[in-house]
């Protein structure tokens, strides 16, 4: 054998090689990567679709009422109950006045505990007909100093007010609230306006849910189901015969010393002094409501681009998705603050509970299935503070993003299951509320704006329809910032700063689905509070030197040491990878533009350089 000849490869010389090897991977690419590519275009476009035809069945309603109707559905479907002005109270007209209870669960936020108890202590109430618990589960020494001073200087002043600590923080927001609610009841056992139950001879009856039970456990004569009854009894009344008085006549049952209504403000909340005085006459004067939930309104809005996006997201919800749902007579869910709740309302429904990280919806659903009717006041308002640090915004959509999906998991069953609501109710509870707006509108936000849209500039025989690529996210974002003054100017920031937190809030949907190690994870949004203003405004006023040194320090420790952030930066540089090899291989330039700009504020948020100005 002539050793000068070449041993032939198996597969041929190495050029032959590597042209097969490509031709292999062209047909791969054609018969399976772009076809299934394809295939999850369609879907995410489908689920496009999905989410703006929920935003515009909400912008319509929202928009019918605001602007063609131009009236608030609230004011023509509710009774309001008329109470004495607050000059012309006396020991004749006191009895006219129920008794509510403010509760301010807070932890850890020393900057604006302060700010809060002053302005739940200076509502406009009768004092002897008000309550402020101060839920303080706070680890921080100087934030209890500083709460237990300001519970001291309002008592000294005759306001009735207690700071409840617990051992532990067991259940977080939900379990203080449930704690609390044991300090609210009357000598019998019950809330204020608690229906009285008697049955034959005087037997004492316990009068929970739609059961009636006597203290031993039977059930009386004549009465209801098997329920199992917690807590709780009845006072005992000499009668004949087994009667429950009517929602209409419990304003005339002697007191028995319970309160009737809950008013629920987190630490950031600025509520003005008329707040009581426009919710809770509505609760009085209509039995079948077991909430009122007022309007946010934000006080920091153009701190930064970080707190004008959120301040676009949140108006969006609160004044056209909330305001909408109200409107239409379907569901909507407490806010977790800002709102009244009538306290028979909370037990019937199981009380609070921390089973998600949305124990307001959770309880929202629960009272909803019991017929419980809700009402969203739109001319009612309550300032509060938009999270100005990223890492406390970023820890905030991932509790609002699992919490919903836990309780989807949970309540779905139930839900569906539910006769008393008509099917529609519940098509929409079912199919938009949860499937559309609390899952598909976080899978098209990460699943084709951010990994089927960049991966296809390097595949571009897979088409994306124009529709959904262009019509579809211009409708939704107009919808959106049409109930932000200005929000124009902002629509194009507000859209790749979504995009960017679509990552955090896909996460946390699966985290909440699949049950993750950090489903049930509750931190508080951290707020650099009322505090930093107020020093801003006495550095403005020439009070320079030790408070401008103060106000520094403060945002030092508010906002801490940037932090970065792995999974954005690592979709930053996908975003830019993407970009240039479409541009480069591809000429796809109108891709490059978008991919590059949402690279840059993938990398911003990753990076952390989105706090401040």
């Amino acid at each position: 054998v002539d050793r000068r000849t070449r041993v032939q490869s198996p597969f041929g010389d190495a050029d032959s090689a590597s042209t097969q090897f490509l031709s292999l991977a062209k047909r791969f690419r054609k018969r399976f990567v772009v076809p299934t590519l394809q295939a999850f275009v369609a879907v995410a476009a489908f689920l496009s679709a999905l989410v703006a035809a929920d935003r515009m069945f909400h912008f319509y309603v929202a928009v019918y009422w605001r602007r063609i109707r131009k009236q608030d559905p609230a004011e023509l479907r509710w009774k309001s109950a008329e109470l004495p002005p607050a000059e012309s109270v006396s020991a004749q007209t006191i009895s006219q006045f129920p008794k509510v209870v403010v509760q301010l669960p807070m932890f850890n936020e020393k900057e604006v505990c302060g700010d809060v108890i002053d302005a739940a202590c200076g509502l406009d109430w009768p004092k002897s007909r008000l309550l402020i618990q101060v839920l303080d589960d706070s680890t921080c020494a100087e934030t209890r100093k500083r709460v237990d001073d300001k519970v001291f200087e309002w008592r000294e002043k005759g306001i009735e007010i207690c700071a409840r600590r617990r051992v532990s923080r067991e259940g977080y927001k939900a379990g203080a609230m449930l704690e609390a609610e044991n300090d609210l009841r009357g000598r019998d056992g019950l809330f204020g306006g608690a229906p009285v139950v008697t049955g034959f001879g005087g037997e004492l009856l316990v009068g929970r849910d739609d059961t009636l039970r006597s203290v031993n456990g039977s059930i009386p004569r004549g009465g209801g189901g098997d329920t199992a009854i917690s807590g709780g009894v009845t006072r005992v009344a000499e009668t004949q015969n087994l009667e429950t008085k009517s929602p209409a006549d419990q304003n005339a049952t002697p007191e028995n010393g319970g309160y009737e209504y809950v008013i629920i403000f987190d630490a950031d909340f600025d509520p003005h002094p008329g707040f009581i005085r426009k919710v809770v006459p509505i609760l009085i004067a209509n039995k079948n409501v077991g909430f009122v939930q007022a309007r946010w309104t934000y006080n920091n809005t153009h701190e930064s681009l970080l707190t004008k996006v959120q301040a676009i997201s949140l108006n969006y919800h609160i004044r056209c998705e909330q305001f909408a749902r109200h409107a239409a007579g379907v569901f909507f869910n407490f806010n977790g603050t800002a709102g009244a709740w009538r306290l028979t309302c909370i037990e019937n429904a199981g009380g609070w509970t921390p089973r998600t990280t949305v124990e307001d919806m959770d309880l929202s659903l629960r009272a909803y299935l019991k017929g419980w009717q809700f009402v969203f006041l739109d001319a009612v308002t309550c300032d509060c503070e938009i999270p100005a640090c990223y890492d406390a915004y970023r820890k905030q959509q991932h509790r609002w993003s699992c919490g919903p999906a836990q309780l989807f998991k949970i309540a779905v069953t139930q839900t569906w299951a539910a006769k008393n609501i008509p099917v529609a109710k519940r098509i929409y509870l079912v199919f938009l509320f949860f499937g559309t707006r609390m899952f598909a509108s976080h899978v098209v936000s990460f699943a084709l704006y951010c990994a089927l849209i960049p991966i296809c500039a390097a595949f571009p025989e897979v088409v994306i329809p124009f529709w959904a690529l262009v019509y579809t996210p211009v409708l939704v974002t107009i919808s959106t910032v049409a109930f932000t003054d200005g929000g124009w100017k902002t629509a194009v920031p507000y859209v790749l700063c979504e995009n960017a937190m679509s990552i955090v809030k896909v996460t946390a949907m699966l985290s909440g689905l699949l049950g993750w190690a950090n489903a049930h994870e509750w931190v508080v949004t951290t707020k650099l509070g009322r505090f930093i203003a107020k020093e801003v405004e006495a550095v403005k006023g020439g009070a320079v030197g030790k408070v401008t040194e103060k106000v520094v320090c403060k945002l030092k420790k508010a906002r801490g040491q940037r932090k970065t952030y792995g999974k954005e930066c690592a979709m930053g540089v996908f975003f830019l990878s993407c970009a240039a090899y479409g541009a480069y291989v591809h000429a796809m330039w109108q891709y490059a533009v978008f991919l590059t700009a949402q690279g840059v504020v993938f990398l911003a948020f990753g990076l952390n350089y989105v706090d401040g100005k």
